[in-house]
């Protein structure tokens, strides 16, 4: 769903000029975190979330809708980041089956972006 006005601002001019800039192909901010030990994912998932929820700009998306050149800022209210896991322990490549499972990972989460929008890829 496409936020509202009342659910949106306007761009800041540096946030209009870097998005001039920008290849709008990626979509999202990606971080990936080797863990090795005893972390369990589910502290890690939580201290996120955590991050996330007391940063607003972690939760802020730039959906551009139909008819507008430049997009507008939407803070979500719902902490809840993308999150993924795999275990590359045992790959041949591990950096290059990192890199298509991120390649993978802003695939979808740009058509959902272009879904929410009612946009085609």
């Amino acid at each position: 769903m496409a936020p509202t006005p009342s659910q949106s601002f306007p761009l800041s001019p540096q946030q209009r000029q870097l998005w001039l800039r920008r290849d709008h192909s990626a979509g999202a901010l990606q971080a990936v975190l080797a863990c090795r030990g005893p972390a369990g994912s589910e502290a890690v998932r939580d201290a996120v979330r955590e991050l996330v929820a007391r940063h607003e700009i972690l939760r802020t998306r730039f959906p551009r809708a139909a008819g507008l050149q430049v997009p507008v800022q939407a803070v979500a209210e719902a902490p809840e980041p993308h999150w993924s896991e795999a275990d590359l322990a045992d790959q041949e490549d591990p950096e290059g089956r990192l890199a298509a499972l991120c390649d993978e990972t802003r695939s979808s989460l740009a058509a959902l972006d272009d879904e929410a929008l009612g946009q085609e890829q």
